[in-house]
């Protein structure tokens, strides 16, 4: 069963990304966590980094991104939270990066209604990024 589960210290254990909490727990942060079984799979939110900007954020398992079913979830919980997220948060500006080569992920950002701004050449551990950005009209 394919559930939403609050974002904790233990999620972030489990998926092997502890080093992240602590950023996802900043006042302005808001998140989730799509598990399975109780195992998670898949983590998103946004962290606040100006009054009204936010960058986006994912973190999907490799059982999540090889599954359409719990990335059609992912997608589902992300597109009905992200706008009361930004409501809630008053924002401006969200900006999301993806890796250039991850496809998927430059047309997951165009389907939540990012626009493509640049690439970033070298940006995070040597690999090229998108940059993309959501900006309220």
């Amino acid at each position: 069963m394919i559930e939403i589960v609050p974002l904790t210290k233990e999620i972030f254990d489990a998926m092997g990304k502890a080093d992240h909490y602590p950023k996802i727990t900043m006042p302005g942060a808001r998140g989730l966590a799509m598990a399975i079984d109780g195992n998670p799979v898949a983590a998103a939110g946004l962290i606040k980094v100006f009054d009204d900007t936010a960058h986006a954020w994912t973190i999907l398992l490799p059982e999540a991104k090889q599954s359409q079913r719990i990335m059609r979830r992912v997608h589902y919980a992300i597109s009905t939270l992200f706008p009361l997220w930004c409501e809630e948060l008053k924002l401006v500006r969200v900006q999301a990066d993806t890796e250039l080569d991850l496809p998927g992920g430059c047309a997951w950002l165009e389907r939540l209604g990012f626009k493509f701004e640049g690439n970033m050449v070298k940006y995070c551990q040597g690999k090229d990024f998108a940059r993309y950005a959501w900006v309220r009209g």
